[in-house]
């Protein structure tokens, strides 16, 4: 096994998403390509690995972005390295079975790390867009709550309208009778 680079942004990536996840964000491709310092388009591949492989899932619109399919505790380090790792040819030789062996132990290992041990002694910076954009978000969801449907609706005369002037309109009048 032959731990590269792209396993090593990979897990980078992975800590990236699980820090925003666990504080109930999604993040955003380019979010992550300027916080690492990757070009987006490598990242495109590792994310397209990382969701092939069920660890991360993605969402459309406002606040949209990726986040993780599976709980931290259920996510090792041999996960992602096994999604993002291209295959490898077959030890062969004389110390063929030295090889295989260290590789199995070092498996192991990595099966053993989870992202939530290595998320406790890593602080994930927070991107500042996010926390205003989730900000936004939760007023308007309490304004859309706040909002009272009177049964009088005046109209710009001050004259009491005869009824609703629209579908959403009338179904809301409607459930107030």
């Amino acid at each position: 096994m032959r731990i590269t680079a792209k396993c090593k942004i990979a897990v980078d990536v992975m800590l990236d998403i699980a820090g925003h996840t666990e504080k109930g964000y999604a993040i955003s491709l380019p979010v992550v390509s300027k916080g690492l310092g990757v070009s987006r388009s490598y990242l495109e591949l590792i994310f397209s690995k990382l969701k092939a492989a069920g660890l991360i899932s993605s969402h459309r619109g406002p606040g949209g972005g990726y986040s993780l399919a599976k709980n931290l505790r259920d996510i090792s380090v041999k996960d992602i390295i096994d999604a993002t790792i291209d295959p490898q040819a077959r030890v062969s030789g004389l110390s063929a079975q030295l090889w295989i062996a260290l590789e199995a132990h070092m498996q192991n290992q990595m099966s053993q790390i989870t992202l939530d041990q290595i998320l406790a002694s890593t602080p994930i910076k927070i991107d500042p867009t996010l926390e205003t954009l989730g900000a936004k978000l939760a007023r308007a969801q309490e304004r859309k709550q706040s909002v009272k449907i009177s049964p009088k609706i005046p109209t710009k005369k001050g004259r009491q309208a005869l009824g609703p002037n629209s579908v959403f309109s009338f179904g809301k009048f409607i459930l107030q009778k």
